[in-house]
C-alpha cells in the first residue's frame, strides 16, 4: 500500500492511499460521503478488499488531509466527478469499479452516467441519489426518535422547517441542533471495533484541516445539483450495479431502494441486518464478503 499526496489536473493535491499489489486484478475506487467527510472509516475495509482487488481511496479535494481550500475558491460537484476520471486516466486504468457511500453514492452515479466507458461495475452503500431527498428522509426519521424521547418542541420545529424550506444548507445545518445521543440512535451508530480502530489514523488532523472540510461541505451544498433527484439516471446505468443497505439506515428512503431495484438494469440489493448507515465499519467482514462474492459472480463487459 502506498500513501501519498496526489496532484489533480489543476495542481490541487489530495491525500490518497493506493493498494496496488495485485497487478492483474480489477481496481475499486472508494468515494466517501459527507459532503466533507473523509475516507479513513473505509481504511479497514480497504485492507480486506485489497486481498482480492486493487483499491484507491482518497480524501476529496479540500477534505481533512487533502490540500486546504479557501472560501474564494471554486468547488462544485462536477469537479469531484471529474477528479475521479483524471485519477483513472493518470493511472491508465481501462475500466474500474466505483464504490460510493452516502453522498459518495451520488458521485458514483454521476460518474457512471457521464463516463460509462470507464466503468466495470458500480456499488452503492446507503447512497444519496439526491441530497434534498436524503436530508428530508433523515429528518423524518429523526422526528420519530425525538418524539420518542420527549423532544417535542425540537421535533415540531424540524417538521415546520421541512414544510417551509427547500434550502439544502439550512436543512443540513439543522442536524447541528440535534443532541448527539439522538443522532447516534437515528443513524444506528455502533462503537468502532478494535480492528477498525487499528486502521483509524486521524490523530494528527488539526483544526485548520477540519475547517477546510467545513468549507468543502458548504461549497458543495451550495451547488444547485443538490436540489435535484437523480433517481432517473439509474435507468441509464447499464453496468452491473449493487446496492448494500443497512436495514436501520436513515438516509435512503424505501422509495429510493425500490426504484433502484425496479428500474436500474442489471441490479441487486443486499440488505444487511442490524446495521445502520456505516455498513463498512459496523460489519466490515460481511460488507467485504458481499462485495467480493458479487464481483466474482458477475461478468465484466
Amino acid at each position: 500500500m502506498e500513501e501519498f499526496m496526489f496532484s489533480l489536473k489543476d495542481g490541487k493535491e489530495i491525500f490518497m492511499r493506493y493498494f496496488n499489489a495485485l497487478k492483474e486484478a480489477p481496481t475499486i475506487l472508494y468515494l466517501h460521503g459527507g459532503p466533507g467527510m473523509h475516507c479513513e472509516d473505509f481504511h479497514c475495509a480497504a485492507h480486506h478488499l485489497s486481498k482480492s482487488f486493487n483499491v484507491i481511496m482518497f480524501d476529496q479535494r479540500g477534505v481533512v488531509r487533502s490540500q486546504k481550500i479557501y472560501s474564494d475558491e471554486e468547488l462544485n460537484v462536477q469537479m469531484l466527478v471529474d477528479d475521479c476520471e483524471y485519477i483513472r486516466e493518470y493511472y491508465n486504468i481501462d475500466k474500474w469499479i466505483l464504490l460510493g457511500h452516502s453522498f459518495g453514492g451520488l458521485l458514483a452515479l454521476l460518474y457512471a452516467y457521464q463516463y460509462p466507458n470507464s466503468i466495470q461495475a458500480v456499488i452503492y452503500e446507503n447512497s444519496n441519489w439526491g441530497t434534498i431527498d436524503a436530508i428530508r428522509t433523515i429528518h423524518k426519521n429523526t422526528i420519530k426518535v425525538l418524539l420518542k424521547h420527549g423532544y417535542n418542541e425540537l421535533a415540531h420545529m424540524i417538521e415546520e422547517k421541512l414544510t417551509s424550506s427547500n434550502d439544502v444548507t439550512e436543512l443540513v445545518n439543522l442536524l447541528g441542533q440535534i443532541p448527539q445521543t439522538i443522532l447516534d440512535e437515528v443513524y444506528y451508530n455502533k462503537p468502532l471495533t478494535e480492528e477498525v480502530k487499528k486502521y483509524w489514523l486521524l490523530g494528527n488532523v488539526d483544526d485548520t484541516q477540519w475547517e477546510s472540510s467545513r468549507i468543502h461541505r458548504d461549497k458543495i451544498l451550495e451547488d444547485e445539483v443538490n436540489n435535484k433527484s437523480f433517481l432517473p439516471y439509474l435507468k441509464m446505468i447499464n453496468c452491473p450495479s449493487l446496492l448494500i443497505k443497512g436495514d436501520k439506515d436513515p438516509v435512503m428512503s424505501k422509495y429510493s431502494a425500490e426504484y433502484f431495484l425496479n428500474y436500474s438494469p442489471n441490479s441487486r440489493i443486499e440488505v444487511v441486518k442490524d446495521c445502520g448507515h456505516l455498513v463498512h465499519t459496523d460489519q466490515v467482514e460481511n460488507f467485504c464478503d458481499i462485495i467480493i462474492n458479487w464481483l466474482n459472480e458477475i461478468s465484466f463487459n
